[in-house]
């Protein structure tokens, strides 16, 4: 679900709706693959 969340939100964003107190226990739950990695670059180029 954390992954699912990322997609769409920034992580802050995930921990505060997941309820985490670290930002590092979200990232534990989140999985990045490398094509979302290069989709995320481009979103960034584009701005």
């Amino acid at each position: 679900m954390a992954s699912r969340l990322a997609n769409c939100a920034s992580l802050p964003v995930v921990k505060t709706i997941l309820g985490h107190e670290r930002l590092s226990s979200t990232q534990v739950y989140t999985h990045t693959t490398p094509a979302q990695l290069v989709a995320g670059m481009d979103r960034l180029a584009e701005s």
